[in-house]
């Protein structure tokens, strides 16, 4: 017997067509020829399977899981030590997340009531094909992240809300995507620890909106700007740090 609000969604997708030659530049502009100094790109297709699934939900509760993988990720190709090839296709990436929400945390104020807490467990797996490296290593490496969260009214305006945010990631943490959030990159991508505070400010109704979002990212190791073929010890940042200031209308 399912449990209250589960499902089950499978999603199937290509992130990337093989070239079969190297991109050069002439004088024209840039233009796909055969370029002399690195003629092989050792590319492939890259495919991917995503499992979405809701384990739990009454409205108030929320239980949701992921699985992925990633088929022919971008890594480094060391076959000949003395010409290694990046963004070959280099092996697997397998990647899962356990995720909880509470919405209204409690009947006694409007303000618990009106707040909501999450967290989120995720970990992710290179698994490079012999003769590959991808993350720096020939090895499989997993990575870890974990991301957490207090959303509640700011109790002076109407619908208003404050939210605390903080992430965290290992040396080989990296996440399904980390298509930059903010001007200085992914939060969610961090290997490290990532701190935001944010208030979003209805001005007419939810059309009329602003917010205040001021975001602070603490690196370990390299930033995830790369797929697979940086070594994640290679730290490119100490830290970044980002204020942003919007007024939005919506119609």
């Amino acid at each position: 017997m399912l449990l209250p609000g589960s499902w089950l969604r499978m999603v199937y997708g290509r992130a990337h067509d093989p070239v079969s030659v190297s991109m050069g530049t002439t004088q024209k502009g840039s233009t796909p020829y055969i370029d002399p100094e690195n003629p092989a790109t050792d590319d492939a297709a890259v495919d991917f399977f995503i499992f979405p699934m809701s384990i739990y939900n009454d409205g108030s509760n929320n239980v949701m899981a992921q699985y992925g993988m990633i088929i022919n990720s971008k890594g480094v190709n060391i076959k000949d030590p003395a010409k290694p090839i990046k963004k070959a296709g280099a092996g697997t990436t397998h990647m899962a997340a356990l995720s909880y929400q509470l919405d209204g945390l409690g009947e006694d104020s409007d303000f618990l009531d009106g707040s909501t807490i999450f967290a989120s467990a995720a970990m992710t797996m290179t698994d490079p094909d012999d003769g590959y490296k991808m993350l720096g290593s020939t090895d499989s490496e997993t990575g870890y992240s974990f991301w957490a969260g207090f959303i509640f009214p700011d109790m002076f305006t109407d619908g208003g809300r404050i939210g605390l945010e903080y992430n965290w990631g290992s040396e080989y943490w990296t996440p399904m995507t980390w298509a930059e959030d903010t001007i200085i990159g992914s939060k969610i991508a961090t290997r490290g620890s990532a701190y935001e505070a944010y208030w979003n400010i209805p001005i007419v109704g939810k059309n009329l909106t602003a917010q205040l979002r001021y975001t602070y990212l603490d690196y370990d190791y390299r930033a995830n700007t790369t797929c697979y073929w940086d070594d994640p010890e290679d730290k490119n940042l100490d830290y970044s740090q980002d204020f942003r200031a919007y007024l939005r209308y919506r119609y």
